[in-house]
């Protein structure tokens, strides 16, 4: 058994990240991709490693002397590597070919050792790996028959119609044996070359020979293998969460993309707050069928924009301004804010973090359950020369909530104390309190005092779409931002989002009702769970304590690598011995889930054989 390495490669997306400017120079897990792949074919049956090279060629031998393979290496410049397919790199390799069986690889391909040792050892005459497609893949379409006979390569049969087949992708790892590259596949590559030139990839002359009749190419899934093909970044970055033999750099790295976890389709996701029961069906079919006009036009300016939000909320134009996320609106916001600011700690970060140490001052909710009340807030504040003060209400991450009344109250203390009062009610929706929003056009004109920030992506469901709103009666400042933030800094989809989204206000609010309900009922069951308790919240997430010396990072840890559910520790939050979470709340089968796999990784975390080093 032979292998022959495609190293000739050009791959644009990894150009200048790898030793040298080598793509298969790039590391992964602090080991080069060319270094894992030789070094594993090097501790299998291989007796013979071929490697296809471009101009690369003494930089790569001279890359490998210094492994000290005990396999014969052979090297074959490609001098039209720049015009040339892969086509043209195995024709480059032909006369080998045909003098052992082979195994062809990719160089850019990761994979774990049981995949090779998979096709090394599965017999057949030529056998090609497969894997259900995933939108990193660039492998061709593979169209596999009930028998895993491949019956083509690149295109859809034409009798496809008629039979009952496997779409898959080619996962750039084939096995030929010696009689079936001497008998189809040199033959048929030459011919192809000869015909259509070197422009072509090696799956084209496996088409022509899997849409004959008189061989079998057989199809080796491989979906349960690890593996990745190395064209960017991103794949940089999934291979070694992969491969990694870091588990805390895993984690680290997994959490620290802030988003983005349609990676994972395999986990739960309890870290982002997002409502579990909108939007509705009806709502997203609707977006998909207009996907196409959406994504080839334009958006509109910000007061069309402005006019969208303004009907879906009930208030003038002038009054209310749509940002790209909550997140636009708060920067350009506290950039307009001046003087000491007053917070209530803890809670979302993004506001104060706009501020220095000596411009804010902070009410600690100190209580057990980091409840506070409006009148608390009065109280404490009262006694300082703040000249702004923010409130995220339902608070993040306590969840403690107060109701509108008594906001109502603060902000007129507020204006007579001459204090800007923000209020982030981005959560308000999922309290129990019916009605309980303070953006209001009757409001809004009493208290001028007053700007409320909303974050549409978190209360519909929707944070793909980056939305959020800021209402106030205080034009003049909506005016100054409208001016501040850019003229399109929401895309089509979001626009469209709220062109529509008024007709589906009835589903949203049965949504809530059914939310509110689920919430009560997850309390009840994670309050059966030992080691553990459960702070009161009005919100979509739950601030839970830790209890016995349970270690709240060890548990983030554990619950992502062995359970696969992304969860948020408040340890730079919160300082202090005690440690807590906060955990969303998703929908009853998710919620039951993640108890199952919360009390399981409790328990084990208690058996102290099963400790992880908390500076792992």
């Amino acid at each position: 058994m032979q292998a022959l390495i495609l190293a000739d490669r050009e791959i644009i997306g990894l150009t200048g990240l790898g030793n040298s400017n080598e793509p298969w120079m790039v590391e992964i897990d602090g080991v080069p991709i060319i270094e894992r792949m030789l070094t594993q074919l090097d501790n299998s049956i291989v007796s013979r490693i071929i490697l296809i090279t471009r101009d690369n060629k003494e930089s790569l031998i001279e890359f490998t002397e210094r492994l000290n393979l005990k396999t014969e290496l052979v090297f074959l410049e490609n001098k039209f590597y720049k015009e040339s397919k892969s086509i043209y790199s195995i024709f480059l390799g032909r006369e080998y070919l045909s003098m052992d069986d082979t195994v062809i690889l990719n160089s850019q391909l990761v994979l774990e050792d049981n995949l090779l040792e998979s096709i090394l050892e599965t017999d057949g005459e030529c056998v090609v790996s497969v894997d259900i497609y995933k939108n990193w893949m660039t492998g061709k379409p593979v169209f596999v028959d009930g028998n895993a006979r491949v019956l083509s390569v690149g295109q859809e049969p034409q009798m496809a119609s008629t039979l009952q087949l496997n779409s898959y992708r080619m996962v750039g790892i084939c096995k030929f044996d010696m009689n079936f590259t001497k008998k189809y596949f040199v033959p048929v590559l030459e011919t192809i070359i000869d015909v259509q030139g070197d422009s072509l990839e090696y799956s084209e002359p496996l088409n022509v020979i899997a849409m004959s009749n008189d061989t079998r190419i057989k199809a080796l899934r491989v979906s349960n293998a690890v593996w990745r093909e190395i064209n960017n970044t991103e794949d940089i970055n999934q291979a070694t969460i992969l491969f990694s033999k870091d588990k805390k750099s895993v984690a680290d790295k997994m959490l620290g993309s802030w988003g983005g976890y349609w990676r994972y389709p395999d986990y739960l996701d309890y870290f982002y707050l997002v409502t579990p029961y909108y939007p509705p069906r009806e709502l997203v079919e609707e977006l998909q069928n207009n996907f196409k006009v959406l994504l080839e036009q334009y958006p509109s300016g910000m007061r069309v924009n402005a006019e969208l939000a303004a009907s879906a909320f009930g208030v003038s134009p002038e009054s209310i301004i749509v940002g790209n996320g909550a997140a636009e609106l708060i920067k350009s916001m506290m950039g307009f804010i001046k003087g000491k600011t007053g917070f209530v700690r803890p809670t979302f970060d993004e506001y104060p973090n706009r501020y220095t140490e000596i411009e804010t001052v902070n009410y600690l909710a100190e209580s057990e359950d980091f409840s506070y009340s409006a009148s608390d807030l009065i109280e404490y504040f009262d006694k300082t020369t703040i000249s702004n003060l923010v409130l995220v209400n339902p608070d993040n991450p306590s969840g403690n909530y107060i109701p509108k009344n008594d906001m109502l109250r603060m902000i007129s203390w507020a204006r007579d104390k001459g204090i800007k009062i923000i209020i982030d009610e981005s959560f308000v929706d999922f309290s129990d309190e019916i009605n309980s929003s303070l953006i209001d056009q009757e409001i809004l004109n009493q208290y001028p005092n007053l700007y409320v920030i909303k974050s549409i992506s978190k209360s519909y469901g929707v944070p793909g779409l980056r939305l959020g709103v800021l209402a106030s009666g205080d034009k003049r400042l909506i005016s100054r931002m409208k001016v501040d933030v850019s003229i399109w800094n929401i895309n089509s989809f979001a626009e469209f989002y709220m062109q529509i989204c008024g007709k589906y206000r009835d589903s949203y609010i049965k949504s809530l009702d059914k939310f509110r309900k689920e919430r009560t009922r997850f309390i009840s069951k994670l309050q059966n769970l030992r080691y553990i308790r459960v702070i009161p919240s009005q919100a979509n997430y739950l601030m839970v304590e830790l209890l016995d010396g349970l270690d709240a990072e060890e548990l983030k840890q554990r619950m992502l690598l062995e359970k696969k559910v992304f969860i948020k520790t408040l340890s730079k939050k919160i300082k202090g011995k005690k440690q807590y979470l906060r955990i969303a709340i998703r929908n009853e089968a998710d919620n039951d889930m993640f108890i199952q796999k919360l009390a399981e990784t409790l328990n084990a975390m208690l058996s102290s054989e099963n400790r992880i080093e908390k500076d792992v």
